[in-house]
């Protein structure tokens, strides 16, 4: 028989999925993942996590879900930029 194995029980969101959501939606993910992140940190220090690879997993959803969430709060720089330019002409 074949042997199964395991996959991570965290389902990996797919960039698609994490743009489909508004800012305050991908704050409450960031912190599920942070929170699940620490849980997994906690059992890989007391050698109970049986899968090690759920860290690197949740480290790069977390990495994600942060660089959407920049993309879509707008910088400073850009709103003086625009300013400038509307108060130009």
């Amino acid at each position: 028989m074949a042997q199964v194995i395991n996959k991570p029980t965290n389902k990996k969101f797919k960039n698609a999925e994490l743009r489909k959501l508004d800012y305050s939606e991908l704050q409450k993910k960031l912190a599920e993942s942070k929170e699940k992140l620490m849980r997994c940190r906690f059992e890989h220090a007391t050698s109970t996590l049986e899968n090690t690879a759920m860290l690197k997993t949740l480290r790069q959803e977390i990495a994600r879900i942060e660089t959407i969430m920049a993309q879509l709060k707008p910088s400073k720089n850009t709103l003086k930029h625009d300013v400038k330019a509307e108060t130009s002409k």
